[in-house]
């Protein structure tokens, strides 16, 4: 299998951690919420780099 090819389980796993970090994304606590943004946002790239579909996050959060 070729490096830039997902597995089957980065097929579930990013997923879920990308769904996990939107739950969290809109904490009130800065502390939380800055940080977990950020990773979305890595986590994001990582799904686009693999080609793997996920709901667009920028639309839904509150400053």
């Amino acid at each position: 299998m070729p490096d830039d090819e997902p597995s089957a389980g980065d097929e579930t796993t990013l997923p879920r951690v990308y769904a996990d970090l939107r739950t969290l994304a809109d904490h009130p606590v800065p502390a939380v919420r800055g940080p977990v943004r950020l990773a979305l946002g890595e986590v994001a790239q990582v799904l686009n780099a693999l080609g793997i579909a996920y709901p667009l996050y920028s639309n839904d959060l509150a400053p």
